[in-house]
């Protein structure tokens, strides 16, 4: 499977021209640098399906080469059904949801599936996201068929029951279906909270203390302030006390409430507050010119004319020139590296 490499050749204004953007990745290399995501076996090209067939989306595989390792599962195949095999589905049994073999209601696989969700969230506690196959009675992450016991078609509104089991197990996990990130968008917001677990896991490898927990928030203000303003507002007050409260609560508090608060996905008009307030910093050191070039970029930017890297990009230039370190270390320049490719088509 072709993964894609990261390159550092691309005109990226904050990946190669500034030296302080490799601060929050902790000088890793161009490898290590894309984030662990596991996937559903059958998206990479591989025929684990029940008939024998995979679900090969090569589109996505480019997309996410580029960033991403991939790490595939199929949990049907690793609780041992074979390929090909009789199809499963979603059961209502009273008030529970089983998944049992088609046509047969003695083959119910849910302990299986559910302890190898278990299992499995041991070996994937380093992942930082996961990408599913829509529709899947084992993996799939919403609109899934649920069936009464006669077979009948009750909705579309279940969820598979390996991934739900395995979010229980590990509820920091951004999880999203393969469907879905074919939107620009819903893919550069999954990356956005793919790479801000990966950098919290990186973070926080050694432990954490308060020093750090608040030097991590810090990078994070602005592009918590783009997502959700009244999330950056409450997670701020969060941290106010850390002398008196336990550490580790709060900061699992915390790490949850941001990877939430990012999922919300940024607008326009998230956006230009961001850049306002940037620009604030700057009040005294731009010229009556500067001042009107850059309130005419972030006008186009709103109104939806140009992409958000041209008064990025011209922001950044001063944050260059004054050698600001905290507006330098910002994750909201690149919540991912080279995140300008994505976020600009």
């Amino acid at each position: 499977m072709n993964t894609g490499k990261f390159s550092f050749t691309h005109q990226n204004y904050f990946i190669a021209a500034s030296k302080r953007a490799d601060k929050w990745i902790r000088g890793l290399t161009p490898l290590a640098m894309k984030a662990p995501v596991a996937i559903s076996q059958c998206l990479v090209g591989d025929p684990v399906r029940y008939n024998g067939k995979d679900k090969y989306d090569q589109e996505l595989l480019l997309s996410l080469g580029k960033y991403v390792q991939l790490h595939p599962i199929c949990p049907e195949v690793a609780i041992g059904l074979g390929v090909p095999r009789n199809p499963i589905q979603l059961v209502k049994v009273q008030q529970a949801i089983r998944v049992r073999e088609v046509g047969d209601a003695s083959v119910d696989l849910t302990s299986q599936m559910q302890a190898q969700a278990v299992a499995d969230s041991a070996r994937l506690a380093h992942v930082c996201g996961y990408i599913v196959m829509q529709g899947s009675p084992s993996c799939g992450l919403h609109d899934v068929k649920r069936f009464d016991e006669q077979g009948l078609l009750l909705d579309e509104a279940g969820q598979g029951i390996y991934i739900a089991a395995l979010k229980q197990q590990l509820p920091l996990l951004p999880v999203e279906a393969a469907d879905v990130l074919h939107n620009k968008p819903q893919l550069d917001n999954f990356l956005t909270r793919v790479f801000t677990l990966f950098d919290w896991q990186q973070s926080t490898q050694g432990g954490l203390s308060a020093k750090q927990l608040i030097a991590f928030h810090s990078r994070y203000k602005y592009l918590l302030m783009a997502h959700n303003a009244h999330a950056y507002r409450v997670i701020g007050k969060m941290l106010s006390n850390l002398a008196s409260d336990d550490l580790a609560q709060i900061a699992n508090r915390y790490i949850q409430s941001l990877l939430a608060a990012l999922q919300k996905p940024t607008v326009r008009g998230g956006q230009t507050n961001v850049l306002l307030h940037l620009k604030g910093y700057f009040r005294a050191v731009l010229t009556l010119d500067e001042h009107k070039e850059f309130d005419a970029l972030a006008a186009s930017y709103q109104a939806g004319n140009i992409p958000l890297s041209k008064p990025r990009c011209y922001l950044h230039e001063r944050v260059e020139r004054t050698g600001d370190n905290y507006l330098g270390q910002q994750t909201w320049w690149q919540p991912y590296p080279n995140a300008d490719l994505l976020q600009d088509e």
